[in-house]
């Protein structure tokens, strides 16, 4: 059987715990300051969904044009090498040939 390893240097779960620890915060916060303003309960309650829900709105937008610009710097990456490729493929040739070199191939 193949044993399979994590990548564990993409950041995901980083990026998870970021998010929880942010938003609770946050939320948090603002639960506190509404329920030291208002005395009733339904306006905190209120008030705390309506700010959780902004936050992962936020939070999801956020990763999305992350998400976005990552996907579009790739490709603008590829473009590049494939110019490249068509217009000298020789020295790209010999380019793969070293990296292949410097890795043991």
């Amino acid at each position: 059987m193949i044993h399979r390893h994590r990548d564990v240097q993409g950041g995901a779960a980083r990026a998870a715990v970021f998010g929880i620890s942010d938003g609770l915060v946050s939320n948090v916060a603002l639960i506190l300051g509404i329920a030291g303003a208002s005395t009733d309960p339904t306006f905190v309650r209120v008030a705390g969904v309506s700010g959780l829900l902004a936050g992962a709105i936020s939070m999801a937008a956020g990763e999305y044009v992350s998400l976005r610009a990552q996907a579009e710097l790739v490709e603008r990456e590829l473009e590049i090498e494939r110019r490249s490729i068509a217009e000298n493929p020789e020295a790209e040739t010999a380019e793969l040939a070293a990296i292949y070199r410097e890795r043991g191939l």
